[in-house]
């Protein structure tokens, strides 16, 4: 699995062009992707049980979506708005479905991106498929006075109010074909229909000028590091034999950040979402950094130590005037 993956990442990324069957197979999907866009508008109630802010993006893998929808909820609590959060619950073995995430749950009964969203915003969030049993239940507990929607912005079942697209700056959209030919979930056409654009990471200006085609605002967020902290013991981060361990979308940007932190290591890549055990613990380096997202779920699994390297997402003061200008902001602000 490991391999198919570095496979089509590479396909992707840095091949000049997909063979001739996966553009067939794309052909497909891009039909399947259509129909299935028709039937869940069809089903898209007339009415929002409560005003709904979409962050999605447009390939498959990591893109940043969650530091955003963090940084979100904190903005929206300065502003007094409450915020909830619905997810797809993506690996949770909580049930039944919809479930409104306790502060006692764990990364493994509602999944790393809960666990650190709820652990960084103590926001109400529901994990569902159907994004609108989760918003309404977030509506019927009064919970909230607006939905961050994590992920979502294919469910077009869900009805919303503003939609901002969270784009890889450092991998763009790759050869810019659907899947399984390319890394698009949907046709760069979409960008047109979107609220806001944000680009995590370095913005070059060839990736500028095709977003700016679009007209739509872009904007640039950066994931700055915040102290590193112990997880399972106390004592500071010393030079010494450590392992980066990476279970997330693009593990590449996590390396970079600790190769500009001077900190020396070994990577071990894992895929996204990766449910740690203990032997993947047995190795020879002497302790273990790795993402939040990571260490939510590996508490308990080794003695070995573990250090955490926390990120926060940090975008302009344009961005936040122009997302609390928006017409669905600026009224709630009023309330």
């Amino acid at each position: 699995m490991k391999n198919l993956s570095k496979w089509f990442n590479q396909l992707w990324y840095q091949s000049p062009a997909p063979p001739l069957w996966l553009k067939g197979a794309a052909k497909c999907y891009a039909l399947g992707q259509q129909l299935n866009c028709h039937l869940q508008l069809k089903k898209r109630p007339t009415k929002s049980l409560l005003p709904t802010i979409v962050i999605g993006n447009l390939t498959v893998g990591g893109t940043g979506k969650t530091p955003l929808v963090i940084a979100l909820c904190h903005a929206l609590q300065t502003q007094g708005i409450r915020a909830g959060v619905i997810m797809r619950g993506y690996q949770a073995r909580c049930h039944p479905f919809p479930y409104l995430v306790q502060a006692n749950d764990n990364a493994q009964w509602i999944g790393d991106e809960a666990a650190l969203i709820l652990k960084n915003t103590q926001a109400p969030i529901v994990l569902s498929p159907n994004r609108n049993q989760g918003i309404q239940q977030l509506a019927e507990q009064q919970l909230c006075d607006v939905v961050i929607s994590d992920d979502g912005l294919q469910h077009y079942a869900m009805p919303r109010q503003m939609e901002i697209a969270v784009v890889d700056g450092s991998r763009g959209f790759g050869n810019h074909q659907l899947l399984p030919a390319g890394p698009l979930r949907e046709p760069l056409s979409r960008l047109h229909h979107v609220d806001m654009i944000v680009v995590n990471g370095q913005l070059n200006p060839s990736l500028n000028q095709q977003l700016l085609s679009y007209k739509k605002p872009v904007f640039r967020m950066t994931l700055n590091p915040k102290h590193i902290y112990p997880l399972n013991h106390s004592q500071p981060l010393m030079a010494q034999s450590i392992a980066a361990f990476a279970g997330i979308g693009n593990p590449e940007r996590f390396f970079n950040t600790l190769k500009h932190l001077d900190i020396v290591f070994k990577p071990y890549i894992f895929k996204d979402h990766h449910q740690y055990r203990a032997k993947d613990f047995e190795i020879s380096e002497s302790c273990i950094i790795m993402t939040e997202k990571d260490a939510v779920k590996c508490l308990d699994l080794t003695e070995k130590p573990i250090y955490v390297l926390p990120i926060e997402a940090s975008l302009s003061k344009h961005f936040w005037e122009n997302l609390f200008n928006h017409s669905l902001l600026n009224a709630l602000s009023t309330l």
